[in-house]
């Protein structure tokens, strides 16, 4: 039977090998490059912006997305931090402070028996005011698909996962600039 000090040694082995899978966000891939967004950002008429993930991934088949060497959430959330900027002053002093909250409320792959990924972004920016009321939304959902077969060695399908993801998210950081334009025009300064 251990002995006490062996027995703490095991226990702490068993959390340490079981955090892997308990949600944690997957770390960049040190040899792939950051996603960037080279637009210019959008200035809203807001006085703070606020960038979450709500998304949480099941982290279980046929989700895939937690195994991608760049995340889909942090990048989506990326978009939030860098394309939107809060203007200085209000254009309606009667609402108190306004803020902008870019919310991702999915991003996930999901891989078919056929090897096709389905890749799908949605996310949306709140506007409200000081106490609360609502001013104006938008919202943007895209998708991707690609082949990333199972017998890919492991750099080409890293490859192809990071392909995957840009494609995803050109096309995010196209359709949420044309709602956030379309939706919440007002509020642009």
């Amino acid at each position: 039977m251990p002995n006490t000090a062996e027995r703490l040694r095991l226990i702490v082995l068993a959390l340490l090998l079981g955090l892997p899978g308990c949600g944690l966000p997957h770390p960049r891939h040190p040899d792939r490059p950051e996603i960037t967004f080279a637009a210019a950002p959008l200035v809203l008429a807001v006085g703070r912006i606020v960038s979450e993930n709500g998304y949480r991934p099941p982290l279980a088949a046929p989700n895939v997305e937690h195994l991608f060497p760049v995340s889909l959430a942090g990048n989506a959330r990326r978009w939030g931090e860098t394309r939107l900027k809060a203007g200085a002053g209000l254009k309606d002093q009667s609402d108190g402070e306004r803020t902008a909250r870019f919310t991702v409320e999915r991003a996930e792959a999901v891989a078919g028996p056929d090897g096709m990924v389905h890749a799908r972004l949605m996310a949306r920016v709140d506007i409200t005011s000081s106490p609360g009321r609502s001013l104006g939304t938008a919202t943007a959902e895209v998708t991707a698909e690609a082949v990333i077969a199972q017998g890919l060695e492991p750099t080409a399908r890293m490859d192809a996962e990071q392909a995957l993801t840009q494609t995803l998210l050109a096309r995010f950081d196209a359709a949420m600039s044309a709602a956030i334009t379309a939706q919440l025009g007002d509020f642009l300064k």
